[in-house]
């Protein structure tokens, strides 16, 4: 999970740099991204709990 959050921190950065785009959007972009990545961390957080675990 770690490294998708540096990836995409990777990712928004390039973004960033190859596209003209004012603070205040990328900063929206980065929230954008930080609820999504928080969303599919609480899912998969959720769904590993709940699945019965190999003895």
């Amino acid at each position: 999970m770690h490294g998708l959050l540096h990836l995409s921190g990777i990712a928004l950065a390039y973004y960033h740099l190859t596209t003209p785009l004012a603070p205040s959007e990328f900063l929206l972009y980065l929230i954008g991204a930080a609820l999504t990545l928080a969303g599919v961390h609480a899912i998969t957080t959720i769904l590993a709990t709940s699945l019965p675990r190999p003895n």
